[in-house]
This record gives structure tokens, sequence and C-alpha cells, in this order.
């Protein structure tokens, strides 16, 4: 039953709403979970899954998360649940964008679903050239390659006509290694 200036009435005692709490106040568990959307097992569940998840624990092991671990939390969630990331995503996104850009996310001061696909890099068929691309490049190389030969065999046909003396090839010494003979 309703009673005056919002206070409820449970039996004969009236039952006022505890008073908010400051933004910079420290969370339980249970508020946490209100304030991200999440139930408290998955919080306890990122703590395992995330090494950046560290609220305070008082003695008896009751957990006291910081204003910058509600923003993290909230971060992971969106990122999570909103945008269908696994774990392992999600933790790459940390390692290269760090937990202020996660935090931010959470904070809604960067965009969920640009954080991921900044993050993802280019695509794996943007990034691994055709085939019909790597037969062009082939077909270049080898019409370079035929080029050069061609040119190599001018160069020694010009040196031996002329009454000069050769290229020649090199040759393998007992030692296995390769030298190239010395006119002499």
């Amino acid at each position: 039953v309703a009673g005056p200036e919002g206070a409820r009435r449970r039996g004969s005692v009236a039952v006022t709403p505890p008073p908010e709490k400051s933004a910079e106040a420290f969370r339980t568990i249970g508020e946490a979970a209100k304030l991200v959307g999440e139930p408290a097992h998955v919080l306890r569940a990122w703590e395992t899954k995330f090494t950046q998840v560290r609220p305070l624990k008082r003695a008896g092991g009751r957990r006291y998360y910081r204003p910058e671990d509600i923003d993290l939390l909230k971060g992971l969630s969106r990122l999570l649940s909103g945008e269908g990331l696994t774990v392992k995503g999600v933790r790459r996104i940390l390692s290269e964008r760090g937990v202020a850009h996660v935090m931010a996310v959470g904070a809604g001061v960067v965009d969920a679903q640009a954080a991921t696909t900044a993050a993802a890099g280019p695509s794996p068929s943007a990034a691994a050239p055709s085939v019909a691309a790597l037969r062009d490049s082939l077909g270049r190389l080898e019409r370079i390659q035929a080029r050069l030969q061609r040119a190599l065999t001018e160069a020694r046909d010009a040196r031996c006509g002329d009454g000069g003396p050769g290229v020649e090839e090199p040759s393998a010494d007992p030692g296995g290694r390769r030298s190239v003979a010395q006119p002499g």
C-alpha cells in the first residue's frame, strides 16, 4: 500500500525506497547486473573469461564494482549480446584496442558496430589476392624472366663475338661454394 511521499507500507511499518547512489558509488553485483542488463551469474562468468574484469572483493567474497567496471561490463554486454561477438572476438578487440575502447563502447561514446568492424580488419577476401590476380602476376614475372634471359644471352654473344673474354657460368668448387671463374 502506497503511503505519503512515495513511502510504502509493509504491515504497519513505512518502508522508504533507498536513496539514489551517486554516479561514483561502488555497486554490488546485483546493482551492477541491473545496470548492465545481464544476470549476476553472467558477470561472475565474465570475471573468468576476461582478466580485465576485476571488481573489488571484500571479506566474504562480496563484489563491489567501480563506475569504470560498470562501463567495461556494459561494453562487454554490447559486444557479446548486442553485436553477437564471441568471447574470442571480444578478447581480440581488448588486445588490439584496449580496455578504454571497450569502456567507451559501454559508456556509449563509441558505436559498438563501428568498434567491431574496425577491430576486425580487412575481410579475408579483401586481404587475399584472387587466383586470377596471382596468375596475372605469375605471367608478368615469367615474361620478365624471359626478357632477362634473352638480354643475358645477347650480352654473352656480344662479348664472345668481339674477341673479348666471355662471360663464364659459375662453377662449384670442392667446398660446395659457387664462384665465378676469373678471366685470366
